[in-house]
């Protein structure tokens, strides 16, 4: 049996209603819109001006990685990443300094499955999408010949459909976006 100061174990029944229950006013310290999942939060800036967004974003780091540590969770620097989305011509933020700790941007981010580039040009996503289904195909092709034609739709529905359509709403969502921009 083991013991624990905080928490609870991993893979537990009520582990994640308990942690939920722990960290259910998180948001609350952030002044931008934040989207939780399990225990990945993502902080979400906006702005016309780069220096504008990056006040913002060191703000809400300061003060989420407070509220965590009064909880008695640990912000692990090296898990958090920042992405700038921005104009490819624009300049984008090398890093963000807070309370002397440096955090690097990343050119790419991946959000429950869905790879995000700076540029939103979706280049990764479709790449890591094409590999999946390719890998899925092979292994249709040997299972092809154990099923008949009503099972075989079906499972290509559920494998390989349900990996060309995750993602898709924000993949189509931001190319609305850019043909009015353009």
């Amino acid at each position: 049996m083991h013991s624990f100061d905080r928490g609870c174990p991993q893979g537990s029944v009520l582990g994640p209603i308990l942690f939920n229950m722990y960290v259910r006013d998180v948001t609350s310290d952030v002044k931008s819109e934040m989207v939780s999942y399990a225990d990945d939060s993502y902080v979400i800036c906006a702005g016309v001006d780069s220096n504008e967004v990056m006040e913002t974003l060191v703000q809400n780091v300061k003060s989420h990685t407070a509220y965590l540590t009064k909880l008695g969770m640990v912000v692990h620097n090296k898990k958090t990443e920042i992405i700038h989305f921005c104009k490819p011509k624009e300049e984008k933020i090398a890093e963000v300094n807070s309370d002397g700790k440096t955090m690097a941007t990343v050119e790419k981010l991946k959000v429950l499955g869905v790879i995000l580039d700076a540029n939103l040009n979706w280049k990764e996503h479709i790449k890591s999408i094409l590999s999946r289904v390719k890998a899925l195909q092979q292994g249709l092709r040997i299972l092809r010949k154990k099923f008949n034609m009503k099972e075989t739709i079906c499972l290509i529905t559920s494998q390989v459909m349900s990996v060309l359509y995750y993602g898709s709403q924000a993949l189509l969502g931001i190319a609305k976006i850019r043909n009015k921009e353009n």
